[in-house]
């Protein structure tokens, strides 16, 4: 069964010009059955002008090209599903790696152990989270950091890229000024920003204890971020140029980033994410845990492979997004507390569904037979 999934947000989410206003969460969730009557779950994240993909594209390819595979396949065998998938059509990693969230959600199921203890198991019982912060005045983003250093989190992400260089200047150097030696700033323009605005702005802040300064500039362009690396002396994460394996090879090449930002949907799944920290790891480039506008599945997904890795940056990561929602169909924000989110150990993603806000929360369905 595929779901098409609209929940509004607890408040619109401002990011750069280059991505807009988000109002909404919106997502494809997948629905795997196998014949003994155990259901998998998966979900896929687009968002304009950051996937290629869309929620009407990841449904066609599901339901036309990727589910003939699927369908009388041994569940289990993820791998072999994983390389049919890439044989059929390249690209297209949200539609495969909502399927191969759905897998694994089954295999753990299948054995009766969470999806952490299929990558080798747990390094770490609770995470701490990262909150994000969306373009405002300086006034309304302290007054909510604040909020938020009250309810636990220590770790901000700051969205730049909407206003002026000058306006996200001041706002930083604002920022920092409540942060204390035990909080860790992040910036994130989304590619707003060409080569020369972003190294104005890394020297205009450098005494600001920014740990680094996400995409700055458009993720095709890795030669600008190598000269954007060699020029500022705050480290640079990429994220909207680290899709596949192989983005990751060339990224390394270029010399392009200082560490790398990885999403499980956008990534293509548990499977491929792992290959990307584990090649990250080899060449030492710690990674962050970022994600979309998700949902519970999503997140759940995240959190077993943050669970289980240890290449992580020693920060907060991104496993907060069902707090920034509305509603959700899982259970996934009754495991989030003081600013941490604890890893369960029920099998597979470790969540439930509650199929009565699915029905209630769906666009539109299909039924793949």
């Amino acid at each position: 069964m595929i779901y098409k999934v609209k929940i509004p947000l607890v408040k619109p989410y401002k990011l750069s010009n280059a991505i807009g206003t988000i109002n909404n969460s919106e997502s494809i969730i997948i629905k795997i059955k196998t014949d003994s009557g155990l259901v998998g779950y998966g979900e896929a994240n687009p968002m304009p002008f950051f996937t290629v993909e869309t929620l009407d594209s990841i449904v066609e390819v599901v339901a036309h090209s990727l589910s003939p595979i699927i369908l009388g396949a041994d569940p289990l065998n993820i791998n072999k599903i994983n390389k049919e998938m890439d044989e059929k059509l390249s690209g297209n990693l949200l539609a495969k790696g909502a399927i191969d969230i759905a897998l694994h959600d089954l295999l753990g199921k299948k054995l009766n152990i969470p999806i952490h203890q299929l990558f080798g198991g747990s390094v770490r019982r609770k995470i701490p989270l990262l909150w994000p912060i969306g373009s405002n005045t300086p006034d309304k983003n302290i007054t909510e950091i604040k909020e938020k250093m009250h309810q636990g989190f220590n770790t901000f992400m700051i969205k730049t890229g909407e206003l002026a260089l000058e306006e996200d200047i001041k706002r930083v150097r604002e920022i920092s000024k409540i942060c204390n030696h035990s909080t860790t700033l992040f910036i994130d323009a989304n590619q707003g920003w060409d080569i020369a605005d972003t190294i104005e702005f890394a020297r205009s802040i450098e005494d600001c204890k920014v740990s680094f300064i996400e995409q700055p500039i458009p993720g095709w362009d890795l030669f600008g971020l190598s000269t954007v690396k060699e020029k500022v002396s705050i480290p640079i994460s990429v994220d909207e140029s680290l899709t596949s394996i192989y983005k990751a090879g060339d990224i390394i090449r270029y010399a392009a980033t200082d560490y790398f930002s990885v999403k499980v949907s956008k990534n293509g799944g548990l499977s491929r994410s792992i290959k990307i920290i584990h090649l990250a790891e080899s060449f030492g480039i710690p990674c962050l845990i970022n994600s979309m506008i998700e949902l519970g599945i999503s997140q759940a997904a995240s959190l077993q492979l943050s669970a289980s890795q240890t290449n992580l940056i020693n920060s907060g990561q991104c496993l907060m997004s069902t707090l920034r929602i509305s509603d959700d169909i899982t259970n996934f924000k009754s495991f989030i507390s003081n600013g941490e989110v604890a890893v369960p150990d029920t099998p597979g993603l470790g969540i439930k569904i509650d199929q009565k806000k699915l029905d209630k929360y769906t666009v539109t369905k299909r039924e793949i037979i």
